[in-house]
């Protein structure tokens, strides 16, 4: 037996889907890690080169983690 139209359209809709959710999947977890890398790699080249204890690291930390909260909490509320 041949499949039909609409089989395929079904099919095709599927994979165009599973491709949609990926890419947003993908961009979810970016917009998660990395501002908190960035926070702690600047906190950290910023206690190196001013010669203080893990103060900025600490801080820049807490920041990209709040950031990421709040990037997480607008990708839900928009449901993408």
């Amino acid at each position: 037996m041949k499949s039909g139209n609409g089989e395929k359209q079904k099919i095709q809709t599927k994979k165009q889907n599973i491709w949609s959710d990926l890419g947003s999947a993908l961009n979810l977890s970016w917009e998660v890690a990395l501002p908190i890398f960035l926070g702690v790699l600047t906190g950290y080249f910023l206690d190196k080169n001013l010669n203080s204890p893990i103060n900025f690291t600490l801080i820049l930390l807490v920041f990209g983690v709040l950031l990421s909260f709040y990037r997480l909490i607008n990708f839900g509320i928009r449901g993408e």
